[in-house]
């Protein structure tokens, strides 16, 4: 039966389910350590060098794509 035809009683209820079963899942992670675990610092010098190396890649698409796309110009 589809959520749209179902009465407000029934979509409650379904609702009610849902968010029971959802906060089980996350205490689960939670207590497992999945949820909540504290994310790795980086230094300073690893983060210009992540920065760094994202711009360098970034920089080499976008003039691929606009090579790409000058010559795709050029062939109509």
């Amino acid at each position: 039966m589809a959520y749209k035809d179902l009465t407000a009683a029934q979509k409650a209820t379904r609702k009610a389910y849902a968010k029971t079963r959802r906060d089980k899942i996350n205490a689960a992670a939670r207590a497992a350590g999945v949820i909540g675990a504290p994310r790795p610092k980086m230094s300073a010098a690893e983060a210009k060098a992540k920065r760094k190396a994202y711009s360098k890649d970034y920089r080499k698409r976008i003039v691929a794509q606009a090579r790409a796309y000058r010559a795709m110009m050029e062939k109509e």
